[in-house]
């Protein structure tokens, strides 16, 4: 569902004859994401990613620019942002930015080609991001805060969608619980917010062969944990979570970045923030969108996916979720303490 802006070629021209990327050969636009247009584009001098940036202030895409740089730099493998020939590291189209990426070969895994050994390389991925981010100066608060996402529940709470009745009453109760608890001290910093199957390359896919992580648009300062949870829910969840690849992908993790007692005990409480996140953001970004054009909305967007996940880490409880990732011993472990 991603929303495309219309760029022909005389368009697209233009726009690459800011950069000193050669001249249009082809473009085709890649259907992936519900916010921005992405494109594919050939050139007399090869490939490269295009990104229209829809909504977003040209200070947003500017941070994901000097964050990739950053990253690049410290040994994380990213796509870098191409400049202007001017230096800028975006270009104006209409009332939007548009930022062009390298190339980065390879292609994402489907659900059912995960293995452990792909779950690992995340992990590991991961935690050598969020050290690599250490020190960055720039700082920002997510698009998905508490508060945004109460919001973005409470403008559906009411709605007479008969598909919605059963996510509104759980997203209800889980909103009221996590509202109703301290979710502070976790070690934070920049992280991801959003590193799901296909913001990850793969070099060589059968031999879990990790060519790089795409897409920080969404990258911001938050908890580690909850960063890790993303990924748990995403990489680790079929119709149940697969004990295996949680366990493979926290191995990982902490290959690079031993998680801390406090991690251990909240990692429970920052899945089931992140499933009711990903539950709201899919009613209100692609369902209810969707509806009010009278379509069906896409399957691998459906809400109830991840009200699934939420009802089921509410079954599991923090037992049950810790032994599911191999985290057995949370001993001294803060849980989520009442206000």
């Amino acid at each position: 569902m991603a929303t495309f802006t219309k760029l022909d070629r005389d368009a697209m021209s233009a726009l690459l004859r800011q950069y000193s990327v050669g001249a249009l050969v082809e473009m085709a636009p890649i259907a992936k994401g519900t916010i921005n247009s992405n494109f594919r584009v050939d050139t007399s001098a090869g490939r490269v990613f295009l990104r229209v940036n829809e909504g977003k202030a040209r200070e947003e895409v500017e941070y994901e620019a000097a964050l990739v740089d950053w990253l690049s730099a410290r040994g994380v493998v990213t796509p870098r942002v191409i400049s202007t020939s001017e230096g800028a590291s975006a270009a104006a189209h209409g009332e939007s930015w548009v930022t062009v990426f390298e190339w980065l070969p390879g292609r994402e895994v489907a659900r059912d080609e995960v293995t452990p050994a792909h779950t690992a390389a995340v992990g590991a991925a991961l935690a050598k991001m969020h050290a690599a981010g250490e020190g960055f100066p720039q700082r920002r608060a997510g698009r998905y805060t508490p508060q945004l996402i109460e919001q973005r529940y409470q403008s559906f709470v009411r709605s007479k969608d008969a598909a919605l009745s059963r996510a509104i009453h759980v997203l209800g109760d889980e909103l009221a619980w996590l509202a109703g608890g301290d979710r502070t001290g976790l070690p934070s910093g920049v992280i991801h917010q959003d590193l799901f199957r296909d913001n990850v390359l793969w070099s060589d896919p059968e031999a879990a062969q990790l060519g790089g992580l795409i897409d920080l648009e969404q990258a911001c300062d938050g908890a580690f944990a909850y960063d890790l949870a993303v990924c748990l829910n995403d990489w680790c969840f079929a119709s149940d979570y697969k004990s295996d690849a949680a366990k493979a992908l926290v191995a990982g993790y902490q290959s690079v970045r031993p998680l801390t007692p406090r991690e251990r005990g909240g990692l429970w409480i920052e899945a089931r923030a992140a499933a009711a996140r990903f539950t709201i953001t899919r009613i209100t970004d692609v369902h209810l969108r969707a509806a009010a054009g009278g379509a069906v909305s896409p399957t691998d967007k459906d809400f109830r996916r991840y009200l699934a996940r939420l009802e089921r880490l509410k079954a599991l409880g923090r037992g049950g979720f810790s032994r599911m990732i191999g985290l057995d011993d949370v001993t001294g472990a803060m849980p989520l303490q009442r206000k």
